[in-house]
């Protein structure tokens, strides 16, 4: 559909206030935009798994959004009320499908959803192929001017084709540029003005894995909520990871660089030279590279 056409170049977005403000200015802009890859999204989640099991699963994430990351649920009530002022309406389930889409579609995972829930299992996971990405960052010796840059390559799907880069001032805190797609757009690479920058390849946990976190729920955190390499990983420690979750790159402005590889029963951090480099760099890709 023409909805899905792009021509590449991602929109520039400046937004600033709350959490809440700014996820409305955000859904005033791109309303009907959004509005539309919100529809095709829900149709196409909805036809691969059922309505029943999807709506376990989007009050699944609900819920982790409540435990882990309540201020995106801020984000998501403001795009609705930008949308509305056009409009447009939806539920915060078709926005949270639309959201978590790639790993609804393609990472889904198959085992217990939380017990305080009290849901009967997940009925079987996908079995499609897995996209694939690449990231690096670089620092001192390895730079041409010593500076640190970080770096990542996308499998963007069909039906969300629209990158959007994010310039955001939110209310008392860093402020913090992102890009992702039109439907996550903190989802693919984050950097604040706290000096702290992340971004994160995919790795895939077992598809019997129990229910937790998606990567473009965790992305939101990283970039709103952390100031430090450190506090990114203690998170990352800290939440039940599923779906893409995924090799976190981070850096700082003191060039200190590590990859976080995890999936939902692994964590270990790698950092330059742990994996034969020869200078103060780091790659990731969908796997672990690790020696441990």
């Amino acid at each position: 559909p023409p909805i899905q056409i792009t021509n590449g170049i991602p929109q520039v977005m400046v937004l600033k206030g709350s959490y809440r403000e700014m996820g409305f200015q955000y859904g005033a802009k791109l309303a009907y935009k959004l509005y539309s890859v919100l529809t095709i999204t829900r149709a196409a989640v909805l036809e691969a798994h059922g309505e029943k099991t999807v709506m376990k699963d989007m009050k699944t994430i609900e819920y982790l959004v409540e435990k882990y990351d309540p201020d995106f649920r801020l984000w998501i009530e403001g795009v609705q009320a930008g949308c509305a002022s056009k409009g447009v309406d939806f539920t915060l389930y078709d926005f949270l499908i639309a959201e978590v889409y790639g790993g609804e579609r393609w990472a889904r995972p198959e085992g217990k959803y939380p017990e305080e829930l009290g849901f009967d299992n997940s009925p079987a996971g996908p079995n499609i192929p897995h996209p694939q990405c690449n990231a690096f960052a670089a620092a001192g010796e390895a730079t041409k001017d010593g500076e640190v840059i970080v770096g990542t390559s996308g499998s963007n799907s069909d039906e969300t084709p629209d990158r959007v880069i994010l310039i955001c001032y939110p209310d008392n805190e860093p402020y913090f540029i992102c890009f992702g797609a039109i439907v996550s757009p903190f989802c693919q690479i984050g950097m604040t003005s706290a000096g702290f920058t992340w971004t994160c390849t995919a790795n895939f946990s077992p598809v019997d894995c129990d229910w937790g976190i998606f990567p473009e729920i965790m992305d939101h955190y990283l970039t709103t909520k952390c100031k430090t390499p450190q506090d990114a990983q203690e998170f990352l420690k800290l939440i039940p990871r599923v779906g893409a979750v995924g090799n976190l790159i981070t850096t700082d402005l003191a060039g200190n660089i590590s990859v976080t590889e995890t999936n939902s029963d692994h964590y270990n951090i790698r950092r330059p030279g742990d994996a034969g480099e020869e200078g103060n760099y780091v790659v990731s890709t969908n796997h672990f590279a690790a020696k441990d």
